[in-house]
């Protein structure tokens, strides 16, 4: 999941760079950065909550 969010930050660079920052691009692949990010603090919490209660 670290290399998934590593790449599309990456891309996002690349895309920021040669679109600018307010494109729709830019702003599309933010968003999928965020949820990438978002969905792998979730699963940490949950295995972090599942290993407390083993």
């Amino acid at each position: 999941m670290l290399d998934l969010i590593e790449t599309k930050r990456k891309e996002l660079h690349f895309i920021a760079f040669k679109y600018g920052l307010s494109s729709r691009r830019v702003i599309r692949c933010s968003q999928e950065l965020d949820e990438l990010i978002l969905y792998h603090q979730i699963n940490d919490l949950s295995n972090e909550r599942t290993q407390i209660v083993s």
